[in-house]
């Protein structure tokens, strides 16, 4: 399955707003989160404690993953992570921006893993090629983005991030992704993965205009009825 991003905005977005201007501790927001996501997606909503290190106090970013193991086995396999820098079970007030940036960020987090699962699916749970870098010295950075997987799924996030900004929210200037700028910080901007991974995220951005109807479009399987 591919996520449709447009779908889980409206979902996301409205289930979101019910907290909008309220006090919740991050406890309590990733049990609800685990609720309301649960509802359509096999997966485990957890909470991990960052230092200033890592963010500034009260700021909060989210960690994802798909276990194509948990998978095959029919178990829940997405795994979602919020990081804040806040104590579990201290008040967080959910400003209008925070329930933007939360609904976003959330949603890109699920495209990517979806499309993970839809790698993995199609494969029959067999892992596929890595990155094989030209270059001696090669970063650890680089060969994990550089694994076809990964291009294919950032390219799908970063694309449902840019749609939905300037599209559906009519954003002038669409904030840049920051997966897209960790590309280019990486690579730079005429190496051979990032073209491979602009030629998709336009592919993507296509693919959305063509199939931005609020419905996921599946494959009728109607039953002919004969004549008697």
């Amino acid at each position: 399955m591919i996520l449709n991003p447009i779908v889980e905005y409206v979902s996301i977005s409205k289930w979101v707003a019910g907290l909008i201007n309220k006090r919740i501790t991050p406890h309590n927001f990733v049990r609800q989160l685990g609720k309301h996501l649960n509802k359509h997606h096999s997966i485990k909503v957890d909470f991990y404690r960052g230092d200033n290190s890592i963010l500034s106090p009260g700021d909060f970013t989210f960690g994802a993953e798909y276990d194509p193991n948990l998978d095959e086995e029919r178990r829940k396999q997405f795994k979602l992570t919020l990081i804040i820098n806040q104590a579990k079970k201290s008040p967080w007030l959910i400003t209008g921006k925070i329930a933007d940036d939360l609904t976003l960020e959330l949603v890109e987090a699920l495209v990517h893993e979806y499309r993970h699962q839809h790698q993995y699916r199609s494969r029959c749970y067999i892992m596929n090629r890595g990155y094989v870098s030209k270059h001696s010295n090669a970063t650890n950075d680089q060969e994990y983005l550089g694994m076809p997987d990964e291009i294919d799924a950032y390219a799908a996030n970063i694309a449902a991030r840019f749609y939905i900004l300037k599209y559906k929210l009519n954003t002038i200037e669409p904030m840049e992704s920051l997966d897209l700028e960790h590309y280019r910080r990486t690579f730079g901007s005429d190496h051979l993965v990032m073209r491979k991974l602009l030629k998709k995220i336009a592919k993507n951005i296509t693919y959305l205009k063509a199939h931005d109807n609020g419905k996921i479009r599946r494959r009728s399987k109607c039953r002919v009825r004969r004549p008697n």
